[in-house]
């Protein structure tokens, strides 16, 4: 077959992976290891990895937590969150077909395992992903997140207009799939890439960046797109404020960038990161006090603190009262 001689991944597109991973599985490092990944080269932009090894760390994690739908549940989750090749994909894109472009473009940079396409075939578009050498297993995992991502995408722009009888999804394994994906029933492919075909006259359907990024609907009942990166992060790691100690690094692996490039995006926009996760425990920490089902020990475990006492000092610094008298005035 034709191909690169290389088919290598950039490890740093990885992080949003790694960091569902850890969320999940308590021996992600020894995983790590034993593949012969180092935690640190998801940082680094530069680095690659065989394209071999990233597909069997996918499986492997997927056998580890006992879900052979981790990846494609992922792929669903990052195609509606501010993931940067998304956000940068959208910004020029008119129609559904100009951002479909821009993905398959920004997909294809990151890696020399794959080769993205959107093809017109008379009334049919296809998005697919070719690869050019065999595998010595059968790549559930990442089949998933490709088919599950772009599958996503078309459904959220295309909005009413979805009709699983006017789509086919293509995967090495349709049981990696989450169950009845999107109404559609997929078929079962080869070991050479995914394929997702639906009709092409939506190409031409208007896009709109702020439709496509909508966010869950306020006390109002109005939805609104974030209006900045700070909103955007703040957005993407409100959820995983209560979920033990949240880091400025795991913060950052979450939103899908190194510490260092997300530290720089923000201080363009006049904060810190620290500063944003300092907001979001404070925030968190006044919910979870007034709710009254929760003490001041529960509350500092939930955010990641060693003890009360660590965490009575840091809300105290946030608000100028001790978490105690949060709890009697309730």
């Amino acid at each position: 077959m034709n191909g690169p001689a290389q088919p290598l991944i950039r490890l740093s597109t990885a992080r949003p992976i790694l960091s569902t991973l850890d969320a999940v599985y308590a021996d992600t490092d020894e995983l790590l290891t034993r593949l012969g990944i180092s935690r640190s080269s998801f940082d680094d932009p530069d680095a690659y990895i065989h394209a071999i090894v990233m597909y069997q760390l996918f499986e492997e994690a997927a056998e580890a937590t006992n879900d052979i739908h981790l990846l494609g549940k992922l792929g669903a989750k990052m195609a509606v969150s501010n993931w940067p090749p998304l956000v940068d994909a959208a910004i020029d894109a008119k129609t559904l077909g100009s951002f479909l472009t821009a993905v398959v473009i920004a997909a294809t940079e990151h890696s020399s395992s794959t080769e993205h396409h959107l093809d017109i075939h008379g009334k049919s578009a296809l998005m697919s992903g070719k690869r050019y050498f065999e595998t010595p297993f059968v790549p559930a995992q990442i089949d998933a997140f490709f088919a599950c991502l772009f599958s996503e995408i078309v459904a959220r722009s295309v909005g009413s207009k979805w009709s699983a009888a006017n789509t086919m999804i293509t995967v090495s394994d349709p049981n990696a799939l989450p169950d009845d994906f999107k109404g559609s029933k997929p078929i079962k492919g080869d070991r050479f890439g995914h394929r997702v075909a639906f009709p092409a006259e939506w190409l031409n359907l208007e896009f709109s960046k702020k439709g496509y990024f909508q966010v869950p609907a306020d006390d109002s009942g109005e939805r609104q797109p974030p209006r900045s990166l700070t909103e955007s992060v703040s957005e993407a790691l409100r959820p995983h404020v209560d979920a033990g100690f949240l880091s400025n690094k795991k913060a950052a692996e979450i939103f899908g960038l190194s510490e260092q490039q997300l530290a720089r995006k923000l201080r363009k926009e006049g904060t810190t990161l620290g500063k944003l996760l300092a907001d979001l425990k404070r925030n968190r920490a006044e919910e979870l006090l007034k709710e009254g089902d929760h003490s001041v020990t529960q509350v500092a475990e939930m955010l990641g603190y060693s003890d009360a006492t660590s965490f009575a000092h840091a809300f105290k610094g946030w608000t100028g009262v001790p978490p105690s008298k949060v709890k009697k005035d309730i």
